[in-house]
C-alpha cells in the first residue's frame, strides 16, 4: 500500500471536563492530492490542523506526515510541511522580500528561495514594498510564498482564500490547481467555502461535531449524491397535474419544475414520457449533478447533535 502524505489513527483530543474537540479521526490523505477539509464553526478543524502540525499534544491517537511520526519525529515532520495559517502573522513595517527572507534564513535555505517562491506566487513587482500597503490577496500570496520555502512535501492551507474578491479568489484557486503537478506538494486545504472547493479538491473530508464523517475521491463523493431533473415547460400547470398523477413528486424552482431522482436515467425517462402523454411541451430537459453544496446540507440535515454539541463549539472557540 502506497505511503499516504497525511495520516491519522484514532486522533483524539479532549479540552476540559470530558469535552471532545476532535474524536477518532482517521485521516488519509494520498500523496499529490489537493485534500479539501470542510465542516461549520466549531466542527474541529482548527483544532484538527494544530495536532498536525504539532502545535497541539494530542489526548489520544498519533498521526504520521510524508511517512514521520509527529510525536516521535517531530523535526522531521515538521521539515516536511508548509503551512499557510493567518497571513495576518507577516511584518508589516517589512517589504515583502524581507518578510520571506526573515523565515529562509530560520529555515537555513539558500538566498535563490526567495526569489524562487516569490516568482511562484508572481510577487517579484511588489516583493519592495512594505507589506503594510499590501492587500489582503497579496498577503495571502505572499504567505503561501512563505509556506513554499523549501519545497515541502505537505502544505497546509487554512482559509486561504478567506475575505478574497473574485480575480483574488481565482488567482489562488490556480496556484493551489497546479502545486502537485508543478511542485510535487500535497494539499490539504481547509475552507468552508464549499463551491471554491469542489473547484480545486481531488479529494475531501468532512467534519461534524469532531467526527470526520466522510472522506474519499471529490469524484467518488459525489457520486453518492442524487441527481437532480431540471425541466423547463409550457404548460407548468398541466405538468405539475401529470406528474403528480404518476406520482412524482417535483419542485417549482426559478420557473422550472426540478424532481430528485431516486433512479437515474430510467426515472428520467419515465418523467418525460409521463409528460408526453399530457401533452406537454418540454423546452428543455437536464440532469444536474450532485454538489458538495448539496451533500453537506444533506449530512448537516441528518446530524442528531450531541448532548455536549455546545460545549464543543465553546471550547472550540477559546482554543482557536
Amino acid at each position: 500500500m502506497a505511503m499516504k502524505a497525511i495520516e491519522s489513527t484514532q486522533l483524539s483530543k479532549r479540552f476540559g471536563r470530558g469535552v471532545w474537540a476532535v474524536r477518532d479521526l482517521a485521516l488519509a490523505v494520498p500523496q499529490g492530492a489537493i485534500y479539501g477539509f470542510l465542516g461549520a464553526n466549531g466542527a474541529g478543524k482548527t483544532t484538527t490542523i494544530r495536532l498536525l502540525l504539532g502545535l497541539l499534544k494530542p489526548t489520544e491517537g498519533y498521526v504520521v506526515i510524508h511517512g514521520h511520526d509527529v510525536a516521535r519525529d517531530r523535526l522531521a515532520a515538521a521539515r516536511s510541511v508548509g503551512a499557510l495559517l493567518d497571513a495576518r502573522s507577516l511584518y508589516d513595517q517589512l517589504t515583502g522580500r524581507e518578510n520571506i527572507d526573515v523565515t529562509r534564513r530560520l529555515l537555513s535555505l539558500p538566498t535563490a528561495e526567495t526569489d524562487r517562491v516569490l516568482d511562484y506566487v508572481s510577487m517579484h513587482g511588489d516583493a519592495a514594498r512594505k507589506v503594510g500597503h499590501y492587500s489582503l490577496g497579496m498577503r495571502q500570496r505572499l504567505g503561501l510564498a512563505r509556506a513554499l520555502l523549501g519545497s515541502p512535501k505537505v502544505l497546509v492551507l487554512d482559509e486561504p482564500m478567506n475575505g478574497l474578491d473574485p480575480d483574488g479568489m481565482g488567482d489562488m484557486r490556480q496556484m493551489i490547481r497546479e502545486l502537485p503537478s508543478n511542485t510535487g506538494t500535497t494539499v490539504f486545504l481547509s475552507s468552508h467555502l464549499l463551491a471554491e472547493v469542489e473547484q480545486t479538491a481531488t479529494h475531501v473530508g468532512i467534519m461534524s461535531a469532531g467526527c470526520l464523517v466522510l472522506q474519499g475521491a471529490l469524484s467518488e463523493v459525489l457520486g453518492r449524491v442524487p441527481r437532480e431533473f431540471s425541466l423547463r415547460v409550457k404548460e407548468r400547470a398541466v405538468a405539475l397535474g401529470a406528474l403528480s398523477r404518476a406520482g412524482y413528486a417535483v419542485k417549482e424552482q426559478e420557473g422550472r419544475l426540478v424532481r430528485t431522482l431516486t433512479d437515474g436515467d430510467e426515472e428520467a425517462a419515465m418523467l418525460n414520457h409521463a409528460l408526453h402523454r399530457a401533452g406537454v411541451s418540454v423546452i428543455e430537459a437536464t440532469q444536474l449533478r450532485g454538489s458538495l453544496e448539496t451533500l453537506y446540507q444533506q449530512l448537516r440535515a441528518s446530524e442528531r447533535p450531541p448532548a455536549l454539541d455546545l460545549g464543543i463549539n465553546d471550547t472550540m472557540r477559546r482554543a482557536a
